[in-house]
């Protein structure tokens, strides 16, 4: 990422309060469901509202995210619910791992130079990866919000991606207020 983009999201934060915070993902909650809690990893993960209900849910988290606003709000809003999180402020793009995990998290972002890499190097045999961002067919909505389809899932991409880990779920929805590409993929054993 660049600075502008570093600087897009401060932007965003700045001007956002601790009073409102985003509710975590219906559909990760669901994934993880009966899944013995071990270490997590939140790739670019906003306000930290998926990060802090791993957190409630006995894992061990780590939570990075470009945007320093972003991250004070999501450790402010996880110290005040007694959440020991480790947030890390750095661009995925130069960001270099030194952690294996049992369960990777991404929800709306796409870097498809980073984040296949990442996921290799970082998930652990086993481990699985839980992703959830835009599909293509986001761009034909009425109220679609994004302006380049280079942001978006095409229907091969995944496997195409990450052709390291077993395919356990690949599913597009229409819901509410958006279109998305949910992929659950597990490490095989080498």
């Amino acid at each position: 990422m660049t600075d502008e983009d570093r600087n897009k999201w401060d932007e965003k934060y700045a001007a956002r309060s601790t009073d409102s915070f985003p509710i975590p993902d219906d559909w990760l909650l669901k994934s993880v469901e009966g899944l013995v809690p071990g270490r997590a990893l939140e790739l670019a993960c906003g306000l930290g509202q998926n990060a802090m209900a791993l957190a409630e849910l006995g894992w061990q988290v780590d939570a990075i995210d470009i945007s320093r606003n972003g991250l004070d709000l999501a450790a402010a809003h996880a110290a005040s619910r007694n959440l020991d999180i480790n947030w890390i402020c750095a661009d995925l793009d130069h960001w270099v791992p030194d952690e294996q995990y049992d369960l990777i998290v991404l929800f709306r972002f796409l870097d498809w130079e980073a984040i296949p890499s990442i996921v290799k190097k970082c998930l652990k045999t086993d481990g699985l990866f839980c992703y959830e961002t835009f599909s293509h067919s986001q761009m034909d909505r009425a109220d679609n919000h994004l302006k380049n389809s280079k942001f978006t899932i095409k229907n091969d991409d995944f496997s195409r991606y990450f052709p390291f880990l077993s395919i356990e779920c690949c599913e597009y929805r229409k819901l509410v207020d958006r279109d998305v590409a949910r992929f659950l993929g597990r490490a095989k054993s080498i």
